[in-house]
């Protein structure tokens, strides 16, 4: 534990998340996050200690996204249903706002373009937009799959982005199940979070292969690194790793301090085995919750992880069933912020 966690972070969160709201949380015995009564926004501002970055962080149940520059709370913009997918790219913030995606200033939170999506047919979970050979890559993961999916092509679409409108659509015909992420390589492959398929997927588009999978328990978030390597949010896995498409190689990065999330060697069969005996033998709420909690785990901790971003050595994770965001540097907690409900997306400014 970094100095920084033992003097400035210690209580903090617990204070934060205090029940004088219901807040949600994934019970491990039931497999099903409880999310009753758990639909408010605070009514202050997000709190960060320890180093400041900049960043924009999406709360669903909150319906609210908050622009951090400087280390406080520049801007918020509410949502009508439930925000999750976010994308930075060249000067622009990408927001899923259903059935749109919106732009926005990301030094304001002010809209300056309207996307419409061509095939929209279900809810957006993810957004995607970067720059691949010369041109803007748009990708979108919608809320279908398994047996919602009567035809393949619906879970991933794949756009050119070019004076606000998307083009040329790519529809992944290799089926994905609720993925909650997906983008496109520098070399124009496209990377997966199918996240009830347990897996990561690796994908040609120009053939329409697969090339590479690792198994990971409801992965959540992808992120192709300057090394070939993928950061990978795993949610249920309580946990962060990084994985090689080229030799199948998976190292831990941050996981909750509880077995077996903590073992890198635990595939998504074995974690669903056991998960169901991580539950707090002392829970003051039923069904009981993970063991991951910081109440019981501690601060460097995990409790359902929705999204992991680096950038500089520095991740940014959305930590979300302890209801704040967290910056990791060499494994250590370096910032903390709290004072949110339900934060599921984080990215850089």
């Amino acid at each position: 534990m970094t100095e920084f966690t033992r003097r400035q972070i210690l209580g903090a969160p617990l204070a934060a998340i205090a029940p004088r709201k219901r807040y949600s949380y994934y019970a491990p015995a039931i497999r099903s996050t409880v999310s009753e009564d758990v639909h408010w926004t605070p009514a202050r501002p997000p709190v960060m200690k320890g180093e400041q970055f900049n960043m924009v962080i999406a709360c669903d149940y909150a319906k609210r996204i908050y622009g951090i520059i400087g280390g406080r709370q520049a801007w918020y913009k509410d949502f009508e249903l439930w925000p999750r997918g976010m994308s930075l790219c060249e000067g622009l913030l990408y927001v899923i706002d259903d059935p749109l995606i919106v732009a926005l200033d990301p030094m304001t939170g002010v809209p300056v373009l309207k996307i419409e999506v061509p095939g929209y047919h279900a809810r957006l979970n993810a957004v995607h937009v970067a720059r691949v050979f010369g041109e803007l890559r748009l990708t979108l993961c919608f809320d279908r799959g398994g047996d919602t999916t009567m035809s393949p092509g619906e879970s991933v679409h794949c756009f050119r982005l070019m004076n606000g409108i998307l083009l040329d659509p790519y529809l992944c015909t290799i089926n994905s199940i609720h993925p909650r992420d997906a983008c496109m390589t520098r070399a124009g492959q496209l990377l997966v979070a199918d996240t009830f398929g347990n897996q990561v997927l690796l994908i040609d588009p120009a053939r329409d292969e697969l090339i590479s999978v690792a198994d990971e328990y409801f992965p959540n978030s992808v992120q192709e690194l300057q090394d070939g390597w993928v950061l990978v949010c795993s949610e249920h896995g309580n946990r962060v790793i990084r994985w090689n498409p080229s030799t199948s190689e998976r190292r831990m990065i941050f996981s909750a301090p509880i077995y077996p999330f903590n073992d890198i060697r635990m595939g998504s069969e074995r974690i669903r085995e056991l998960e169901v005996g991580t539950s707090d033998p002392d829970s003051d709420v039923a069904p009981a919750r993970s063991l991951c909690a910081i109440q019981n785990a501690g601060l460097a901790t995990l409790y359902s992880p929705n999204s992991a971003r680096q950038r500089d050595g520095a991740i940014l994770v959305a930590d979300t069933d302890n209801h704040r965001v967290i910056v990791l540097r060499d494994g250590s907690i370096v910032t903390d912020v709290t004072g949110l409900n339900n934060p599921v997306n984080a990215v850089w400014l």
